[in-house]
Parts: C-alpha cells; sequence; structure tokens
C-alpha cells in the first residue's frame, strides 16, 4: 500500500511498528548557463523527508536541475529554498 514510503516500519518484540516521516515540499528556482555563458533561471519542485539536512536538500536541487535542462546549475543558497510541511496522507 505504499506505507514504507511515508513511514519507516521496524520490529519491535516480533511486531511490526511503522513511525511515520513527516514529508516537506521544497521549491526553487535555479539558474543554468549555456555554453555562451547566457543564463536562464528555472523552477524546481520536489518532495524529501522532513529530517532530510539543508546541504542534501541544495546538492538535491543541484542535481535535479542539471538532469532536467542538461546544463551546469549552481547549488542554491539556503535562504533561495522554500520549504513546506506537506499534510499526511491517512490513507495508507
Amino acid at each position: 500500500m505504499g506505507l514504507e514510503e511515508k513511514a519507516e516500519i521496524i520490529t519491535v518484540e516480533g511486531q511490526q511498528v511503522a513511525f511515520y516521516i513527516p514529508m516537506i515540499l521544497v521549491t526553487c528556482t535555479v539558474s543554468y548557463w549555456n555554453e555562451k555563458g547566457e543564463g536562464q533561471d528555472f523552477y524546481e519542485k520536489f518532495q524529501t523527508a522532513s529530517d532530510t539536512p539543508m546541504a542534501k536538500i541544495r546538492k538535491s536541487i543541484q542535481m535535479f536541475a542539471e538532469l532536467d535542462s542538461g546544463l551546469e546549475a549552481e547549488t542554491p543558497e539556503e535562504d533561495s529554498v522554500d520549504i513546506e510541511p506537506i499534510a499526511p496522507d491517512t490513507r495508507a
């Protein structure tokens, strides 16, 4: 049912227990440069676990930006990254 994507599942005294991992929505505008030195801004958006370190979030933004554009991108500054909590999906 996808519970393993929303929770960490551990075994306690022979019983499986799910610990919910809160998710966040990360958005950021990233600048790209082509081989001519021309810049362009693109919008990146993805979800990650709320306990993901900011350094890893920033590197992920850079990686997604480079994969999306095929161009070299800078690692964004921390203050340019917008983060908001995602309401839990209790259907799982």
